[in-house]
């Protein structure tokens, strides 16, 4: 049999256990609703450089918050919410306020939703969902942290950055930005205002496609 196909349905497999797991036991037993994609096309927004919804691990994110920890007065910014997976797990936590962002108002409304059902265990102090789209969307001038999930690329990944650089002019600050999937890495290093502080792969069987699902921590300036 060719290897190739043996590893692409391997990863097939695997892919079916993680949704399977996110779907039955973790999303039912909390009662959010975060673990099924979503294809833009379906809700009449399909765009090449925009990305369908796919929920970050649970576990990743767990990593990644460890490594990313709130401090005090941080405002963190999901670009591509969807289902808001990412708002919950942040809103956990000590941040002062989280905002998410989607083009989508259906799955803003579906974040709102899961934030509703959460709200018992929520420690940030206001959590915002808009519906908008990135390329003409203002950031907020007290974001302090910005969450990426490979939500676009392109041309809408580069007016997303100018956007962002445009808060960070209006009001100077650390930003940290982090990028999980950073598939389009290159154009956010080819600003030359992005510095790398910290790198993690991602939970996958195999080398390369853990380093290809990891994590970038960068700093703005």
């Amino acid at each position: 049999m060719d290897r190739a196909y043996v590893r692409y349905r391997a990863r097939r497999a695997y892919l079916a256990g993680r949704r399977t797991l996110g779907v039955v036991i973790l999303d039912r037993a909390t009662g959010l609703d975060t673990s099924r994609e979503m294809d833009l096309k379906n809700v009449g927004l399909a765009h090449p450089e925009r990305v369908r919804y796919e929920p970050t691990g649970w576990i990743d994110l767990l990593r990644t918050f460890r490594v990313c920890r709130p401090q005090p007065g941080d405002v963190l910014l999901d670009y591509g919410c969807g289902k808001g997976r990412v708002l919950v797990t942040a809103a956990r936590r000590d941040f002062a306020r989280v905002v998410g962002v989607d083009i989508s108002p259906d799955l803003c409304d579906v974040a709102r939703a899961n934030l509703q059902v959460d709200r018992s265990r929520r420690r940030c102090g206001a959590i915002e969902v808009v519906a908008a789209d990135v390329t003409e969307w203002d950031v907020p001038d007290d974001v302090t942290v910005v969450f990426m999930h490979n939500p676009f690329r392109g041309e809408v990944f580069d007016k997303a950055l100018a956007r962002l650089f445009a808060s960070l002019e209006r009001n100077p600050r650390r930003i940290r930005v982090i990028y999980r999937i950073p598939m389009e890495e290159q154009r956010l290093v080819a600003t030359n205002r992005a510095r790398l502080v910290h790198s993690f792969v991602g939970l996958r069987p195999g080398r390369t496609w853990s380093r290809k699902m990891g994590t970038r921590v960068y700093e703005l300036a």
